[in-house]
């Protein structure tokens, strides 16, 4: 009940049980879980549809894509900027505006003696 390594993913949780009494005073016990922040996954279900949740005030929401996604920016999980977007074609470059490009890049390389 206690070893998460089969149900969750990424994950580093820490459960401890501790004797209460509860509403009849009658002698029971709680589970409590921790479970740290991790840095650069997110703590999710295994299998080819994982599920996650997060925390609003004391519940749990299933988490939905556009939070995964969010997330997944946010921790850095996946670079945003080398995301696939689309094939290049270089008909789609405006040739004057590369040919200054390169040229003003091609300026700044070079060392002038004067």
């Amino acid at each position: 009940m206690t070893n998460f390594d089969n149900m969750l993913n990424h994950q580093s949780s820490e459960a401890k049980f501790f004797e209460c009494e509860d509403e009849n005073h009658e002698q029971n016990s709680i589970l409590l879980i921790y479970s740290p922040d991790v840095e650069r996954a997110v703590c999710e279900t295994p299998g080819p549809m994982p599920k996650a949740w997060t925390r609003n005030g004391s519940q749990c929401v299933p988490m939905n894509q556009a939070t995964r996604e969010q997330i997944y920016r946010a921790k850095k999980i996946v670079d945003f900027e080398m995301t696939y977007c689309c094939d290049f074609n270089m008909g789609d470059i405006d040739q004057r505006y590369s040919f200054c490009f390169s040229q003003s890049i091609l300026a700044r390389c070079f060392i002038r003696d004067e």
